[in-house]
């Protein structure tokens, strides 16, 4: 997606840096729904130990599958860069 924006907008300009934040901004908002079918069948399972605060505590348990995923997300490009690194290096 860089290389596009990069190529078609210059780098520096307003509208590109406005591009990135709007894509940016439309991750950040839509990454949650694709919980949405697992986090009903994890709810079913674990919604009953919380009583009267559910709602906040179902909140709770999809902000960490956001953020666990995430982070495991970003170790795994870490993890997938060195090895590129180390395939294609030459001494």
């Amino acid at each position: 997606m860089n290389d596009i924006l990069n190529t078609v907008l210059c780098f520096c300009s307003s509208l590109a840096q406005s591009v990135k934040v709007m894509i940016a901004v439309a991750i950040f908002f839509t990454y949650g729904l694709q919980f949405y079918v697992p986090m009903e069948i994890i709810w079913k399972s674990i919604g009953h130990r919380f009583g009267a605060h559910k709602l906040a505590a179902e909140y709770i348990v999809r902000v960490v599958l956001v953020l666990a995923t995430g982070e495991c997300q970003y170790h795994f490009a870490e993890i997938i860069q060195v090895k590129v690194k180390v395939f294609l290096y030459t001494p």
